[in-house]
């Protein structure tokens, strides 16, 4: 902010400036110095082939890749996909797989040949894995065999299918063993390097409001900003880390920004080890802690709920943890304080979404207010407006957040309309969600969302994409789906409100509702399930254009769990 040193702006607290003039706050902390490279030359480039240091472990299976491996089966199969599978720089491949040192390869690869690496949820059913597909429109997709049935489903070409552990021999099916080239002639390749950093390198989903997922498109500059910013934040590694290595279990998915940016890359920039652990259990996540010595651990609320209410979380087990970072949805100031008294680990909650990369708002800094998200990410700009009028409030006031910097996505693929709408005349990133900054601290807290979505763990769950399967079933009339918060689980629940048909018989409602929790589940991933409940109305509220008045159904919602209450303190 230019005007700083004229004296024009408001400190607030150690770590933001205000300008009441133009209503925007900023960081105190310097600029990052942002390296001019590639996402491959700033992960990998200068990686030696011989360095046998540990990269990436698999804790199920102990296997482990080091960073060595890592460079040259990344630039083995990048060159193979230029070479044998005949692609090009700028052409998109579509990555559909879990949490894996595969997962790892694939996207090195990809962004040694100057590929754009679309990514998906490898559960996703078959209605949504194709319209990532026909969105993305990839020349090639990476899924592990087991899904190859579902990616067939999804009418994925099985001529554009690589599979990532064995060759199938037919329907022009490849893998990554046939496609690996020469180890000569990789060691010798140069990574493209895209005239432009600007240039898409990640094409995340995100559900947005209006149902099926967008893709998100993140370019290398996005993504080198976006770590470096993190790296030079002061605290964002703790102290007593300093002179060791990094040592992070992760349990979160890569084709979440969270598990892409702020474990994957991140580590691989850092030359730390990261410790990958599939399934999450509470158990097996403290029996890694100890056997591993994690001493960096990245969360989400739900996970964090269910270690506090796990015996196994103690303070012996977590000796080596010097801070969790929780993030993905909010976390309630009990549920942390909890944990830290359980383990004695400090709980740093920041915040993020797809569009920025990975954040914006980050607590490494100094003390943190119990509930809040931390203060802006260095170089990055905010304003805080009225959710009606589009004015600038005053700090304290609650008002929707919007972001600019270099973190911030370019825009929807083939969405322009959808990327219009959410930025401002002067290119500020409309979030949605709703702020307030503490005058005193000048920290940010996330109070409300003016965006539909449900957040169930960590997950993007779009309203209008629930109630059009709810629909298609031929026993419902109409239907509504909110967010439910559950306490216990520390998540949203996906909740509907079904009208019947008129013909339908309300005799055995228990019946009926499951029929419809089964026809759910059938048709989307497991964290779109009605978690939350199916409840019968006679009326969904909507208004004359048709629209459903979601405020309406809230207040629905409340009147439920009233009276779920009051049935509760009946029966004591």
């Amino acid at each position: 902010m230019t005007q700083q040193a004229r004296g024009l702006t408001v400190p607030l607290g150690p770590y933001t400036v205000y300008d009441p003039k133009a209503g925007i706050y900023a960081s105190r902390l310097p600029p990052p110095q942002v390296p001019s490279e590639s996402v491959y030359q700033f992960c990998l480039g200068d990686v030696s082939f011989d360095d046998a240091g540990t990269a990436i472990t698999d804790c199920s299976s102990g296997r482990i890749i080091s960073y060595g491996e890592l460079r040259l089966r990344a630039q083995r199969f990048g060159l193979g996909l230029l070479t044998k599978a005949h692609l090009k720089p700028g052409d998109t491949i579509l990555v559909a797989l879990h949490a894996s040192i595969e997962f790892a390869v694939v996207v090195m690869a990809a962004q040694f040949a100057g590929l754009r690496v679309a990514l998906a949820n490898p559960d996703y059913a078959r209605k949504e894995l194709r319209h990532v597909y026909r969105l993305t429109k990839p020349a090639k997709v990476v899924v592990h065999s087991t899904y190859l049935r579902r990616a067939a489903a999804a009418n994925i070409k099985t001529f554009t299918v690589i599979l990532t552990d064995t060759k199938l021999g037919r329907g022009g099916v490849l893998s990554i063993g046939e496609l690996l080239a020469d180890e000569s002639a990789a060691k010798a390749a140069q990574p493209f390097v895209p005239k432009d950093l600007g240039t898409t390198a990640y094409l995340p989903s995100s559900s947005g409001t209006t149902g099926l997922p967008k893709a998100v498109q993140i370019s290398h500059k996005n993504v080198v900003s976006m770590i470096s910013a993190n790296l030079c934040t002061p605290g964002f590694i703790p102290e007593s880390l300093h002179g060791d290595q990094v040592r992070m279990l992760s349990f979160l998915p890569f084709f979440h920004a969270y598990g892409l940016i702020g474990q994957l890359h991140l580590m691989l920039r850092m030359r730390g080890q990261l410790f990958l652990l599939r399934p999450f259990t509470p158990d097996s996540l403290c029996k890694a802690v100890q056997t591993h010595r994690i001493n960096l651990l990245n969360c989400v609320p739900p996970a964090l709920t269910k270690l506090t209410k796990h015996p196994g979380t103690t303070r012996a087990v977590f000796a080596t943890v010097k801070r969790v970072r929780c993030g993905a949805a909010p976390l309630d100031a009990e549920t942390e304080a909890k944990f830290t008294d359980l383990t004695g680990v400090e709980v740093k909650q920041g915040w993020g979404m797809t569009e920025l990369t990975l954040a914006g708002l980050d607590p490494s800094s100094g003390q943190q207010t119990p509930g809040s998200v931390g203060c802006l990410v260095p170089a990055t700009l905010a304003r805080v407006v009225d959710v009606d009028t589009g004015k600038a409030v005053e700090p304290g006031q609650r008002g929707e957040l919007l972001i600019k910097g270099d973190q911030v996505f370019s825009g929807y693929l083939s969405n322009p309309s959808e990327t219009k709408a959410s930025f401002t005349p002067d290119g500020f990133f409309r979030t949605g969600d709703v702020v307030v900054v503490d005058p005193r601290t000048g920290e940010f807290t996330i109070v409300d969302r003016l965006k539909e979505l449900i957040k169930y763990q960590g997950f993007q769950v779009a309203p209008a994409e629930l109630e059009g399967v709810l629909v298609a079933h031929p026993k419902i009339a109409a239907a509504a789906v909110v967010g439910r918060y559950s306490k216990d689980q520390a998540t949203e629940l996906p909740c509907a409100f079904v009208e019947l048909t008129p013909h339908t018989s309300t005799t055995s409602k228990g019946a009926v509702a499951k029929e419809i929790d089964e026809f759910v589940r059938s048709k989307v991933s497991h964290h779109k399930f009605l978690r939350g409940g199916i409840h019968f109305v006679d009326k969904v509220p909507v208004s004359a254009s048709g629209k459903i008045l979601r405020k309406e159904v809230r207040a629905m919602l409340q009147a439920l769990e009233q009276q779920e209450v009051l049935s509760t303190r009946a029966k004591l």
